[in-house]
């Protein structure tokens, strides 16, 4: 019995070992995961930005360019009225640049937030496999507990029986004792009656 219930705690012990350090890696492999992400997620925001801000000054200076351009066309529109048209025309090119320029950050700001919905997503996906891992951890105590009661209640009850035989020992040796002693009485009571008979 003794054997049995090593057993039965050291299989016990080692399952529990066993899916702590299962759940142990899974946490870690998907740590490992947000990170990286969290990484490729701050250099790509770094490098929108850098960009973000280059066009911008490039617009800002474009602008300043064809406003200095439209004002030297307008001081010379009576004289140079081709001069005027071809700086509308150069306008309305930039213009239009600038407007692509816009939309390729408004798809690049769509695009990241579109991936900042996935990593929401994922992360939340980590919390609910970390509560099913603590869960079942948890379950684990409580089966290692009950077989702990169970072997207190055990060992009680063997207890219980040494004492048990401990008793029945001693009347089997108080009984054996009365026995030897009325074997002794009986000799020397047989012994008087022969010594009798003998002077009769």
């Amino acid at each position: 019995m003794q054997e049995e219930k090593g057993r039965m705690r050291s299989d016990l012990a080692r399952e529990v070992h066993d899916q702590l350090k299962e759940r142990d890696l899974v946490l870690k492999d998907w740590e490992r995961r947000l990170e990286q992400q969290e990484q490729s997620f701050l250099r790509m925001k770094s490098e929108l930005d850098e960009e973000v801000k280059g066009r911008q000054a490039r617009i800002s200076e474009t602008e300043a360019m064809l406003a200095e351009k439209v004002q030297a066309a307008e001081m010379s529109y009576a004289h140079h009225g081709d001069s005027m048209t071809a700086a509308q025309h150069g306008l309305e090119k930039r213009q239009h640049e600038a407007t692509q320029v816009e939309q390729d950050l408004e798809d690049r700001s769509r695009k990241q937030a579109r991936r900042e919905e996935a990593l929401k997503e994922e992360r939340a996906s980590l919390q609910v496999q970390q509560k099913e891992m603590e869960n079942r951890a948890a379950a684990l105590g409580k089966t290692e507990i009950e077989l702990r009661e169970r072997e207190l209640a055990t060992s009680a009850r063997l207890e219980g029986l040494h004492k048990r035989e401990k008793l029945v020992e001693q009347a089997r040796r108080a009984a054996a004792d009365q026995q030897a002693e009325l074997q002794v009485r009986g000799g020397r009571q047989s012994a008087g009656i022969r010594s009798l008979l003998r002077r009769a």
